[in-house]
Parts: C-alpha cells; structure tokens; sequence
C-alpha cells in the first residue's frame, strides 16, 4: 500500500483496520464500553461519546420555576489526563438550568427545570467530549 492509505484485513465476522489517517493524524485506538465510545489520535487528541437515560421530577420550586435533584452523569468510558471540553444535547421537556464538570473521569452532574412541576419525566442526555489522552 501506498503511504497514507489504511491496511485492511477480512476476517469470518469482522473487518480490522491496521492502519486510519484523519487529515494526516494516525488513530491509535478506539473502543467502547457501558459508558460510551472513544477514539484516541497520535497527537493526543481523544474524542469521547455517550448517553445517559433516566427520569426524572421537578421537586424543587424556586421563583416561578421547578427544579430536579441533581444528575449524575457517570463516567466517560476512558479517563482523559486533563479535563476535557464537554458538549450536552438533551432531549426531553426538560431545559438545563446548571451542568457542573466533575474532572478527567466524571462528566458531572445536571440539574434540569420546567416552568411547571412535572414527575417521573423521561430525558436522554447526549455527551461529546474533546480532550487528551497523552
């Protein structure tokens, strides 16, 4: 193969790339767990993907508005070495009132609010997250 071009090897059930070039930048590795997905590149840079799904209740009122307990959004599925740019897409009837980073391996958590109160509401939060690897 020429430089620049992926090595590709057929197997019984899968396809394996030896070797993927983005704009020039090698990827190292990617994978996946329960927490999501990651690809890390050789100039450091790692992007991390997930979701969380749970519901939820505004059981808090402040001034005209309802809030839920805070949200615990777990882990990213692979540690960064410092702590990344997180970017939330939430889908529900829910906005987001505050989202606390909690550092290389915690997302963090949210709390949400409505305008009125509402129980056991179902949300999906998608996170990206950019950041280092090495």
């Amino acid at each position: 193969c020429n430089k620049g071009e992926y090595l590709m090897c057929e197997f019984k059930d899968r396809v394996d790339f030896k070797k993927i070039t983005i704009g020039n930048v090698e990827i190292i590795e990617s994978g996946s767990n329960n927490n999501g997905d990651w690809i890390k590149f050789a100039d450091g840079t790692m992007f991390c993907h997930g979701n969380r799904n749970t519901t939820c209740s505004n059981n808090v009122q402040v001034g005209s508005l309802w809030y839920t307990d805070s949200f615990n959004l777990g882990q990213y599925p692979i540690e960064f070495i410092e702590v990344p740019k997180t970017y939330l897409q939430i889908e529900g009837v829910y906005s987001i009132a505050e989202y606390t980073g909690n550092g290389k391996q915690n997302i963090g958590n949210i709390y949400m609010t409505n305008a009125v109160s509402r129980n056991d509401q179902y949300i999906k939060v998608d996170f990206f997250a950019i950041g280092k690897w090495k």
